[in-house]
């Protein structure tokens, strides 16, 4: 009886280790994707390549994702929510535009990988998850501007959020990534008078 109930026990032991492993290894997966993303991009890295940094089989990949595209949106979702509880969250009710420009430039300025995907995904126009959080979290934005300065009624907030945006993106992509503007606080003034014209505020 007693050898039994030790063989139920050793038997028990390995599940809750195997449980552990699977969050480990995704996590592991994930971590080992950014640092190649944040070099390569994520058009020019591999599952090879990823599956090498993280020391696992290619199978053990297949496992917590179905392919590339999967594990890419799984990263920039984390990234995502990030931008939302940094950017979005804190300064959706700021009444100046340039206290929000600021904050996304900045924000971008240190997380450039995820301004590249986010503007390649909304271009896509793939349904993406995370570029549809990010839409939605724009959105708040916008609808408080047009509250406070705009007396018209936008029917289809998403089409609208996602023309601002992609303009967003591309001024913040021109300046941090391309470098073809001269200086942070042109960026600063560029996107700021942008937004300005859109919801004629300060």
């Amino acid at each position: 009886m007693q050898d039994k109930a030790g063989e139920n026990k050793m038997n028990v032991q390995p599940r809750r280790n195997r449980g552990r492993d699977k969050v480990i290894s995704r996590e592991i997966i994930e971590e080992c994707a950014v640092n190649l993303f944040k070099i390569k991009g994520v058009d020019k890295t591999s599952i090879n390549e990823i599956v090498k940094e993280a020391g696992i089989a290619k199978g053990t990949f297949y496992l917590y994702f179905n392919n590339k595209d999967d594990l890419a949106d799984a990263v920039i979702s984390r990234y995502t929510r990030q931008f939302i509880d940094q950017v979005i969250i804190p300064f959706q009710d700021v009444p100046k535009i340039i206290i929000l420009s600021d904050a996304i430039i900045n924000y971008f300025a240190q997380n450039r990988m995820l301004l590249v995907e986010l503007r390649k995904n909304l271009l896509s126009g793939k349904p993406y998850p995370s570029t549809r959080e990010t839409v939605k979290g724009f959105s708040r934005i916008f609808l408080n501007y047009l509250n406070q300065y705009e007396d018209y009624h936008v029917s289809n907030w998403e089409v609208y959020t996602t023309v601002v945006l992609g303009m967003i993106l591309d001024v913040c992509f021109k300046s941090l990534v391309e470098e073809k503007v001269g200086s942070a606080q042109e960026t600063k003034n560029m996107l700021s008078d942008l937004l300005k014209r859109f919801f004629s505020c300060d």
